[in-house]
């Protein structure tokens, strides 16, 4: 209703951490492959970690926690007790009755804090800070970082409380997001780089812009549509999603006894429609192609390499190819929840076309 007032054209509503997401052009690529990013937003007032599944270009949140006494103003305030006790130490005055000193100490504070994002040392200098008095001094960024160690403690816990919620490890964690203008710190870029060793960091579009950029994103996806924009109040959330996932093995024989190949092609919840493609080769024993189309069992007791757990969906049989001859195999899901399978041999251009209701 505010945009609306003001003249903006609401195009639609979409969640901070889709729009970080969008801004770093996560998974827009058409790629099946599912995965977990993290968006880390640390604002003035309020941090909040958010776990999001990608799948398919679709962002689905697993879980998020919020903190609306941790943010960049707790970091200023640290500073700003700091420098209170180094204005006691020189001048032998206590200010923290004045607010009118105080006002002027936390606008240096804050000048100081920023500073330090880009240089090891900064000083703070304050003309007339109280009766009088000017107020110099350097901090250093090491000093302020041993200051904020309580507040990036908090900081942890809530990305151990988000993971913890999703049942996740920050080894599943792919890639995190940095965002939110208390995210310039380098102690919380830093924190978060060790949190996660072994995940891609995405910091380097300023944070306190990256929720706008992607909001701008996706008002250019939505004005990219030829026809008119569909309703949002109609079509919001009906995205239908794969109920299980979907693998095929490549046999070596007719008599299923040895396998040379399988894949992984629509995990659970992929979204529909999607379409994924790989190459295969044909049996080296015989001149033709064995594909086995499984519907994978997920349940958690389930055996590593326990073939009595899946489900067979369809066998695809290829004739009177060469053997090991090269096999474009494609994979449509289709909105009707089919999926098209189609192998094609490469050197000869030979189709064979194959359709499975699947869940």
């Amino acid at each position: 209703q505010i945009a609306t007032k003001v003249g903006f054209q609401v195009l639609r509503i979409i969640h901070e951490p889709a729009a970080a997401a969008l801004a770093y052009d996560v998974q827009q690529d058409e790629s099946c492959v599912s995965g977990h990013v993290l968006v880390f937003r640390l604002g003035g007032v309020s941090c909040d970690v958010t776990l999001i599944k990608l799948c398919g270009g679709i962002y689905s949140i697993v879980a998020g926690v919020s903190d609306y006494s941790l943010g960049g103003d707790n970091f200023t305030e640290v500073l700003l007790q700091h420098l209170q006790g180094e204005f006691k130490r020189q001048c032998r005055h206590d200010i923290s009755d004045n607010s009118r000193s105080i006002a002027k100490l936390q606008r240096g504070a804050e000048m100081c804090k920023h500073a330090l994002s880009t240089v090891s040392n900064s000083h703070c200098s304050v003309d007339s800070l109280y009766d009088g008095m000017d107020f110099s001094t350097s901090v250093s960024r090491a000093r302020f970082e041993s200051l904020c160690t309580s507040l990036k403690n908090r900081c942890i816990a809530k990305i151990e409380e988000v993971l913890s919620n999703a049942d996740l490890q920050k080894s599943d964690i792919e890639k995190v997001i940095l965002c939110g203008g208390g995210s310039k710190v380098p102690l919380v870029q830093k924190m978060v780089s060790e949190t996660f060793p072994n995940a891609k960091i995405l910091n380097h579009i300023p944070p306190d812009e990256v929720i706008a950029i992607g909001a701008a994103k996706e008002t250019s996806i939505l004005k990219t549509f030829k026809n008119k924009l569909i309703p949002e109040s109609e079509h919001q959330n009906k995205v239908k999603i794969l109920s299980q996932a979907i693998a095929v093995k490549v046999r070596e024989n007719r008599d299923k006894t040895t396998y040379k190949d399988f894949q992984t092609v629509f995990s659970k919840s992929t979204p529909i429609p999607s379409h994924q493609k790989f190459v295969f080769s044909a049996s080296s024993q015989e001149s033709a192609f064995f594909l086995d189309v499984l519907e994978l069992d997920d349940c958690p007791e389930r055996d590593e390499g326990d073939e009595n757990s899946d489900k067979l969906l369809a066998s695809v049989v290829m004739k009177n190819i060469a053997q090991e001859a090269p096999i474009s195999t494609s994979f449509v899901l289709t909105r009707d929840k089919f999926l098209e399978v189609v192998c094609q041999e490469e050197t000869t251009h030979k189709k064979l076309t194959v359709q499975i209701p699947v869940r």
